[in-house]
């Protein structure tokens, strides 16, 4: 029989100061993403750069924000900064990976932690209780609820199988931690998984040299480094530090849209048995080609 768990490896920070090092340091820091042979970077001057780490040399650079980049996303075709001000630049990159800066506004009221491209949609989280979601093609915004509660940030999100949003949420007043899976295609809400350790989830990443196709091991970083993963029974005596994490539903996220007006919602909570397992690709979708006519082809 096998458990969903998280592994606290050996190598996590032991001692509180350096704990407090570390989230000194996240509050100033750079930032990059990386997509084949290019590292998009950003600096704690505004500065945009694109490094080719083919040839080892900075393609394209230039001053996109007054204050430091915080966040990034990137594409073949296009590429989003952040930065502390708050604001949003959109680039489009070309051909030889250099960047030109998109006259587009996407509306923002906080400071951007996280964000992500996917085909025609950004998808950001920041200090509020929702992820916002940008339409390139009709230029709305839209709120998907990513807390229970009043207060909360959400600091980090990725894709999953090209068919899962997978985002963390941080309980500013409990100061708990949970991750919250979505359908990449109509938004709706599938479960939540309760992290066992304090403290925001500021990056997440799957492992994917799983063996088979339905086991997956997401790592999630932080004050602490965490692999949240099925693991069976027979497997629980060889590890050093292992938990076991719960796996529930929470009504106040069922409803995907939220109120453009306000960011609050009832907090009601329900466990149900849900299944860790995630559901195969549908191969038959992910051969349905992109609309083509978007400003920027995003991909």
């Amino acid at each position: 029989m096998c458990q969903c768990q998280l592994i606290k490896p050996n190598l996590v920070y032991s001692r509180e100061s350096e704990k407090e090092d570390l989230q000194k340091s996240q509050q100033n820091k750079s930032c990059a993403v990386a997509l084949k042979k290019m590292i998009l970077m950003g600096t704690d001057g505004g500065k945009v750069m694109f490094y080719c780490t083919h040839t080892s040399t900075v393609k394209w650079e230039t001053v996109g924000h007054l204050e430091s980049i915080i966040s990034l996303a990137l594409t073949e075709a296009s590429a989003v900064s952040a930065s502390s001000v708050p604001d949003l630049c959109v680039w489009k990159v070309d051909e030889t990976s250099r960047l030109s800066k998109v006259n587009i506004e996407i509306p923002v009221t906080r400071p951007v932690r996280c964000m992500l491209l996917y085909q025609d949609k950004l998808y950001f989280g920041d200090d509020g209780v929702n992820i916002k979601v940008f339409d390139f093609n009709s230029e709305s915004l839209d709120k998907l609820k990513n807390h229970d509660t009043d207060y909360g940030s959400t600091d980090s999100m990725l894709v999953y199988n090209e068919c899962y949003l997978v985002s963390s949420s941080y309980n500013l007043d409990s100061g708990k931690t949970s991750i919250n899976f979505r359908s990449l295609e109509d938004h709706s809400y599938l479960f939540t998984i309760i992290c066992p350790f304090y403290g925001p989830i500021t990056c997440m990443s799957w492992n994917t040299s799983c063996k088979t196709p339905d086991s997956l091991e997401l790592l999630c970083g932080g004050s602490e480094l965490g692999i949240i993963g099925q693991v069976c029974e027979k497997e629980t005596d060889s590890l050093n530090d292992t938990e076991n994490i719960k796996i529930i539903r929470l009504e106040a996220l069922e409803d995907k849209h939220v109120d453009s007006l306000s960011e609050t919602f009832s907090s009601d909570e329900e466990e149900s048995n849900v299944s860790f397992k995630i559901p195969k690709r549908d191969e038959s979708r992910a051969e349905e080609p992109v609309n083509s006519a978007s400003w920027c082809s995003i991909s």
